[in-house]
């Protein structure tokens, strides 16, 4: 008997100790990214902002470093980052031009891209110039890209070019081979959300209401780039139908989607030559995190607050917290509340991005919005 306690008792201290060793180097671990990730590098005169279009596109993107460490490396961008970034180097005196290279980027709406373009317009206007360059262009990617002064290809790269399309998946059959029968409440010609677990394919009204969205965003997409790379909305439309993506890349130069082909270190002479530098000088980069850091100081005094809603409405956080992001009712009026108090913020921006959710949950930040707009304005986007 005392063989087997002692046996025990060994083994939960060995447990102890591989949990308190594993949990120390946890927390070097984090500590080292987080000093890392705060070592910025002063902007240089004369500095190119580097954009990178790879990985995925949100709202705001917040490092998850237990993801990092459990081997997701793909690269998060957050849209506010990313506008923000392009403001500030439209105002800085250090960065002439933005250089924006094209990888595998998956944007969440084209209206996120299209907040983004707007702001490339802006820093064009501001007489400062862009370069794009990919081994190949996304749909989205080459969207932002056909911006710039000049958009270059890899002499064996491709664009993506196909136009805008819905693939709504029906589950009624599967659900009757398990036995499963589905009751829904719908209301509305057009709330066709129950209609994948009740249909076999699209009713009129979806279809109409589909075609709609799907064609407006198209439109929008294609004036954008027809205008930037001098293009009628025809031959865009008919590059789009014409399997454009499959094209000889000089083609693509003749069809005048993109300037040249080139390969990375001759778009770096490129980019030399419209900054005046000679061939052998380093060309002085700053990325979007060190631009933001080393911008003006906070100022005391007034301020408008922007408050950002992000994800699906709930109310209260009852599961373990994931990676998503949720807009929690509780928190949400909590805040609310604290703005309305915070005599230093004159006004609120709230920034929604949400596919929606608990219609209790909605009510009650709706009540909350409205007590904030008794005593200083609120402007939804």
């Amino acid at each position: 008997m005392k063989d087997f306690f002692k046996n025990v008792l060994a083994t939960a201290v060995g447990v102890l100790l591989v949990g308190f060793i594993t949990g120390f180097f946890m927390v070097v671990s984090l500590v080292g990214m987080a000093l890392s990730q705060s070592e910025t590098a002063p902007v240089a005169d004369n500095s190119v902002l580097v954009l990178r279009l790879t990985g995925s596109l949100s709202e705001r993107a917040n490092d998850d470093v237990l993801a990092s460490l459990f081997g997701d490396r793909i690269p998060k961008l957050g849209l506010a980052t990313m506008t923000e970034a392009i403001r500030q180097a439209k105002e800085s005196d250090k960065v002439k031009g933005i250089y924006i290279e094209a990888g595998a980027f998956a944007p969440d709406s084209y209206a996120s891209l299209a907040a983004i373009r707007r702001e490339l317009e802006e820093f064009r206007k501001a007489g400062k110039w862009i370069v794009a360059y990919g081994d190949s262009y996304t749909q989205g990617a080459y969207y932002l890209a056909s911006v710039a002064d000049k958009v270059y290809l890899n002499p064996q790269g491709q664009v993506d070019w196909h136009g805008l399309g819905s693939e709504p998946v029906f589950v009624k059959d599967l659900l009757a081979k398990l036995n499963v029968r589905m009751q829904v409440a719908k209301v509305g010609t057009y709330k066709s959300a129950t209609e994948m677990f009740t249909g076999e394919k699209m009713s009129d009204a979806d279809r109409q209401q589909t075609t709609a969205y799907l064609t407006g965003i198209w439109q929008n997409v294609v004036s954008a780039v027809g205008k930037s790379r001098s293009l009628t909305a025809q031959q865009l439309n008919a590059y789009a139908d014409s399997l454009v993506s499959l094209a000889a890349p000089q083609d693509y130069v003749r069809m005048r989607m993109v300037d040249g082909l080139l390969y990375t270190d001759q778009v770096r002479q490129a980019v030399k030559k419209k900054m005046g530098l000679s061939p052998d000088d380093e060309i002085p980069q700053v990325s979007m995190s060190d631009l933001l850091a080393a911008g003006p100081e906070d100022k005391k005094g007034d301020e408008i607050a922007i408050y950002y809603a992000v994800g699906d409405i709930v109310d209260g956080v009852v599961a373990m917290p994931s990676r998503e992001s949720v807009i929690d009712a509780q928190k949400v009026c909590a805040d609310l509340q604290d703005l309305a108090k915070d005599k230093d913020v004159k006004a609120v921006v709230l920034r929604v991005n949400s596919p929606g959710g608990s219609a209790y949950a909605s009510e009650q930040i709706w009540h909350q919005v409205m007590e904030l707009k008794k005593v200083k304005p609120v402007v939804v986007s």
